[in-house]
């Protein structure tokens, strides 16, 4: 062999290696493309549950909002309710009272009327 050749080996062998680190370098770039892929479906994916997450959260502070509405107003009511069930027994016991006076005068009547008839 001459020294031509040995070169010649030398080179292909070179280049035989270059093409491996080439072949090697493409196929892991292939595969972190399809990892940057994947973690790109990943992060569209949580960025989705997020605003869908963010979404059921203002939905269920808008039904807290209007559920406590409704117990601020049931409780106005309710107030509304208890003042006016305090009037009327006032003025359920004071008709009572009322009541009782008249009977009694109505039986004070009755026997006076009852002892004037008797007397004369």
């Amino acid at each position: 062999m001459s020294v031509r050749g040995v070169g010649s080996d030398t080179e292909r062998e070179l280049w035989r290696q270059t093409r491996k680190y080439i072949t090697d370098y493409e196929d892991k770039a292939a595969e972190l493309e399809l990892d940057l892929r994947r973690e790109h479906n990943t992060l569209d994916s949580a960025v989705k549950r997020q605003k869908d997450t963010k979404h059921e959260i203002q939905q269920e502070r808008q039904r807290a909002e209007q559920s406590e509405r409704h117990c601020n107003e049931q409780r106005i009511a309710l107030l509304g309710l208890q003042k006016q069930s305090q009037t009327l027994t006032c003025e359920a016991t004071r008709l009572s009272q009322q009541l009782q006076m008249l009977q009694k005068d109505v039986q004070d009547k009755q026997q006076l009327h009852k002892h004037t008839r008797y007397s004369c």
